[in-house]
């Protein structure tokens, strides 16, 4: 009703199109799958936006009101709904679903299943064979998924996702939602996966290869890269970024910027085969643990941590700690402190308010959580779980500052007011953030995350970063803090 609507279907197959368009311009190609797509008030399938979806082999549904919805899914099921914003899902062999409240929502989901839902944020997500799922309130959320499942939810904010092989689902309310596919910036692509995300009021990028991603983030930028894991992210007021390799990631921001750079940094933390856990506030926190748990709590102080095979817990208030252990447990709680962990094999946790946090996961499950900080997240082979309010988020790959690189462990951290950057590799990785930016740009260009092979995960943001062929290297040509 008061739109124009546009309908195109190459190679149909066992699939049913369904579209109603009010007040706003739909355009749906679905190819051997079904696409179902309702607008209200809006140029695309929203209210005031485009939208326009591809299917080949899948279905796919959109609604969207005030926004401009986008899809295209080849082999899966795409459902998307958009409210003011521009929403675009491309999804090849999965199921994606979408909607999206005054954003821009673009989905790519290629023979996975991608969840999306922004509000007021921007939001892309690259799932290759796992499963992400974003959740981004006010912040921009970028998710790149490859072999795993993508959940993005962005209210207020640009929420874009590019799944293959996996189903996306995606809901953008006032904000705008694009994706663009690997070897870009702030895209998602998903082969093998289901990808969901959720960003209100940020813009969130994520991505995960052979993983599940999941983002929250409201009021910032998110971005999340997962290589055969799950990458769970929730992101407020802050820029969260998260690479996960063969993991699972999740992160939560809240009023802090998150920055994350792999292996081989000042200010961060390798924990192999144990348990890294990090609150920290109002601090700078550096972890590294090889073969045992860590866990630190400091609160305005700068601590670091290097446990291996021994058990180490360390609050520090108004003082600098440092401590080393190598096979044991490490805990740690930093209030008002910069807060840096790289863990390899291992479990890392971290919670950071008012500080910097890093974290690096590769091979292990990743947690984090920073309100008021910059929260960046890299995880290969592990599960990485960040939470992060009124921050910035941005993840850099390996070899630069303030960073975690976790290998074969779980990463769990909590950053408020200050910067969390995690890098895992092969884990969980989960991310929150809310009122920060957070952006993630795929492969071979500045401030981006390349995923490739669930070995090696790159997210520079603020820097430049080249890759060469045969096993994906990853050279920081240049890195700067915030």
């Amino acid at each position: 009703q008061g739109s124009e609507a546009s309908e195109a279907a190459q190679e149909f197959k066992m699939s049913e199109v369904s579209e109603a368009a009010q007040g706003s311009e739909a355009s749906e190609a679905a190819q051997g799958s079904e696409a179902s797509e309702a607008a209200q008030g809006s140029e695309a399938t929203a209210q005031g936006s485009e939208v326009s979806e591809a299917a080949q082999g899948s279905e796919v549904s959109e609604a969207a009101q005030g926004s401009e919805v986008s899809e295209a899914a080849q082999g899966s099921e795409v459902s998307e709904a958009a409210q003011g914003s521009e929403a675009s899902e491309a999804a090849q062999g999965s199921e994606v679903s979408e909607a999206a409240q005054g954003s821009e929502a673009s989905e790519a989901a290629q023979g996975s299943e991608v969840s999306e839902a922004a509000q007021g944020s921007e939001v892309s997500e690259a799932a290759q064979g796992s499963e992400v799922s974003e959740a981004a309130q006010g912040s921009e959320v970028s998710e790149a998924a490859q072999g795993s499942e993508v959940s993005e939810a962005a209210q207020g904010s640009e929420a874009s996702e590019a799944a293959q092989g996996s189903e996306v689902s995606e809901a953008a309310k006032g904000s705008e939602v694009s994706e663009a596919a690997q070897g870009s910036e702030a895209s998602e692509a998903a082969q093998g996966s289901e990808a969901s995300e959720a960003a209100q009021g940020s813009e969130v990028s994520e991505a995960a290869q052979g993983s599940e991603v999941s983002e929250a983030a409201q009021g910032s930028e998110a971005s999340e890269a997962a290589q055969g894991s799950e990458v769970s992210e929730a992101a407020q007021g802050s820029e969260v970024s998260e690479a996960a390799q063969g993991s699972e990631v999740s992160e939560a921001a809240q009023g802090s910027e998150a920055s994350e750079a792999a292996q081989g940094s000042e200010a961060s933390e390798a924990a192999q085969g144990s348990e890294v856990s990090e609150a920290a506030q109002g601090s700078e926190v550096s972890e590294a643990a090889q073969g045992s748990e860590v866990s630190e709590a400091a609160q305005g102080s700068e601590v670091s941590e290097a446990a291996q095979g021994s058990e180490v817990s360390e609050a520090a208030q108004g003082s600098e700690a440092s401590e080393a252990a190598q096979g044991s447990e490490v805990s740690e709680a930093a209030q008002g402190s910069e807060v840096s962990e790289a863990a390899q094999g291992s479990e890392v946790s971290e919670a950071a308010q008012g500080s910097e946090a890093s974290e690096a996961a590769q091979g292990s499950e990743v947690s984090e959580a920073a309100q008021g900080s910059e929260a960046s997240e890299a995880a290969q082979g592990s599960e990485v779980s960040e939470a992060a309010q009124g921050s910035e988020v941005s993840e850099a790959a390996q070899g630069s500052e303030a960073s975690e690189a976790a290998q074969g462990s779980e990463v769990s951290e909590a950053a408020q007011g200050s910067e969390v950057s995690e890098a895992a590799q092969g884990s969980e990785v989960s991310e929150a953030a809310q009122g920060s930016e957070a952006s993630e740009a795929a492969q071979g260009s500045e401030a981006s995350e390349a995923a490739q092979g669930s070995e090696v995960s790159e997210a520079a943001q603020g820097s430049e970063a080249t890759m060469e062929g045969g096993p994906l290297q990853c050279i920081i040509v240049h890195s700067q803090k915030r």
